[in-house]
């Protein structure tokens, strides 16, 4: 993000937004993208190239027909394979190997629950001795090979860390509302503990696996195809494109390119004035918005739009 454009600083409304420093024109480019960590759905794994997230039925096609056998990935060429090698190496192929092996002899279950969701009680159940023993549901699955693609970023670039660990931390926000995830969010670092055991890394994996999990609610994008942006294949952690807030009238469009997420001006920007995507279908009510956002990022939207909308209906 280029700081002659647009900064992150905080809000009057609380927490950090991203500001225009100065007036900017319709269709400006204020920052592209690259994830920290992502996960194609294992079931689409064969539909969507790992590289560039191009997605097969766009072609016309019903799969690609590029794999690379050892880390258990398609592609949409020998291109995108041969960037993603060099990206990713022989570490990714270990890991991928360890998860699919684990994943098979079904074992990786928390027992237990916690009755009463406090930050201590939190805590506490992290401090307990993680032990596997039953398997994990998919959707568990491919968030541990999401986390697991944050750990490879981690070791790969050691500094990147810090910056997403400035994200907001919504864990518990996320278990008052879902206590039961509590045990999944167990099951997944226990799961991911075992998998990469094999490889020695100079950072704490179980608190990284926890410290991802509490960022990941709120704070992760969906990955779409391209043409009707309607089928959802995986989800991606953008870094800093989490930094722009909502609006239901948002100034900010989001593209997706290949891997990475572009964000544009939707109209013409003042200096000073906030930067806002949408989290949501900007076209339900009012009523159906506010609780899709305290349902799925625990606010309440108090932007211009909402306060019209709400105006009229009590009046």
């Amino acid at each position: 993000m280029d700081p002659n454009t647009a900064c992150i600083k905080a809000t009057a409304y609380g927490g950090r937004g991203v500001f225009a420093t100065k007036s900017i024109p319709k269709d400006t480019l204020i920052l592209t993208a690259t994830p920290y960590a992502s996960v194609v759905y294992h079931v689409y794994r064969k539909e969507v190239c790992a590289e560039c997230l191009a997605y097969a039925f766009d072609s016309n096609r019903n799969t690609w027909n590029v794999k690379h056998e050892p880390a258990g990935v398609w592609f949409c060429s020998t291109v995108c394979c041969d960037a993603w090698i060099v990206q990713h190496g022989k570490l990714a192929e270990t890991l991928h190997k360890s998860m699919e092996r684990l994943a098979k002899m079904g074992k990786a279950s928390i027992v237990g629950t916690v009755l009463a969701v406090t930050k201590e009680s939190i805590n506490e159940a992290w401090r307990r001795p993680l032990k596997l023993s039953t398997s994990l549901s998919e959707l568990e699955l491919d968030t541990a090979r999401f986390v697991v693609s944050g750990i490879i970023r981690r070791h790969q670039y050691p500094d990147s860390w810090t910056d997403l660990l400035q994200l907001q931390d919504n864990e518990l926000a996320y278990l008052t509302a879902h206590p039961e995830a509590l045990a999944s969010s167990l099951r997944i670092g226990a799961f991911v503990c075992e998998a990469v055991k094999a490889v020695k890394f100079d950072f704490d994996v179980l608190d990284m696996v926890r410290q991802m999990l509490a960022r990941d609610q709120g704070n992760v994008f969906g990955l779409y195809e391209m043409e009707g942006d309607t089928e959802m294949f995986g989800f991606a952690m953008y870094t800093w494109g989490s930094y722009f807030n909502h609006d239901c009238t948002p100034n900010i469009r989001k593209e997706r390119q290949g891997r990475c997420m572009a964000f544009y001006t939707a109209r013409d920007i003042h200096s000073g004035e906030e930067l806002c995507i949408s989290y949501i279908d900007i076209k339900d009510t009012v009523a159906q918005r506010q609780e899709e956002l305290m349902k799925e990022w625990y606010f309440r939207c108090i932007c211009r739009k909402c306060n019209d909308e709400r105006g009229s209906i009590d009046n």
